[in-house]
């Protein structure tokens, strides 16, 4: 029955992955980017995948998306193997890809106007999401008027609109300089504590992945495969304290030259 599955899924996770392996190029051994990798996600948890360029961060969010089909194992979604994409999981790119000729309301409902939703429900529900994401007196800005900072929150709110049960963000700040990037992962949080969605959040920087998970994967080797994966709660303290004052306490050192070992930048 449709109770007992989502029991199943809620006991293990809203994303499953199997002895998942991903090979670009048929069976050669020698060609697999992933292999073997097991792992839930459980709903409303901000899960950090972390490790150095080329070890499969960003193929391991394409499996998810169901952009790309696993060479073995399976991949669920809520108990249901993924079999293409689907709009319950919104995937948000490094670069947000915006259409020029457009302004913020409309890059941000273009796909409900798409679906040929009802206009009203398009306004309200466009409404609602710029004000979620603070974009509310930049609405008729055109993308060339806009901050890379901004531009990646109208990317997040395009995103946001179709209600997405997962949010798959891969490294989406790493263009922006440091002060942008330190404000969009305020506002990252922000969003996965108010609207409780499950985020999968890539990164290569240990700090960001330290400041926003509950959960930090590690993925390493070649072909790539997880190397760590611990629960963490520092976003706790980045939100009750001084942000200078917890990333100098004897433990957040402690932590983050653990993970550097692991991604061999100690």
């Amino acid at each position: 029955s449709r109770n007992r599955l989502e029991q199943m899924w809620m006991e293990n996770g809203i994303i499953r992955l199997l002895d998942v392996s991903l090979s670009y190029d048929g069976q050669r051994k020698d060609a697999y980017v992933l292999k073997k990798i097991n792992m839930n996600i459980e709903p409303q948890e901000f899960v950090c995948v972390l490790g150095p360029s080329g070890c499969g961060k960003t193929s391991l969010l394409n499996l998810i998306a169901g952009f790309v089909n696993p060479s073995e194992g399976k991949i669920l979604f809520k108990g249901i193997p993924i079999e293409g994409i689907d709009r319950r999981r919104g995937v948000v790119f490094q670069e947000p890809n915006l259409y020029e000729w457009m302004n913020v309301r409309k890059n941000i409902n273009f796909g409900l106007r798409m679906r040929k939703l009802p206009k009203d429900e398009i306004q309200k529900k466009t409404d609602e999401v710029l004000h979620e994401v603070g974009l509310e007196d930049s609405s008729e800005k055109y993308v060339y008027e806009l901050s890379g900072g901004m531009k990646q929150r109208v990317g997040i709110a395009r995103v946001l609109i179709n209600d997405p049960e997962i949010l798959l963000m891969d490294e989406p700040f790493s263009s922006l300089d440091a002060l942008n990037r330190e404000k969009m992962q305020g506002f990252v949080r922000q969003i996965w504590k108010e609207s409780q969605k499950t985020i999968l959040f890539i990164t290569h920087d240990v700090d960001e992945a330290l400041m926003l998970g509950t959960r930090v994967v590690i993925l390493g080797g070649v072909p790539g495969g997880i190397l760590l994966n611990e629960r963490i709660e520092y976003y706790k303290k980045f939100e009750d304290d001084d942000s200078v004052s917890v990333k100098f306490s004897k433990e957040y050192g402690e932590t983050r030259r653990k993970f550097l070992s692991y991604i061999g930048m100690d």
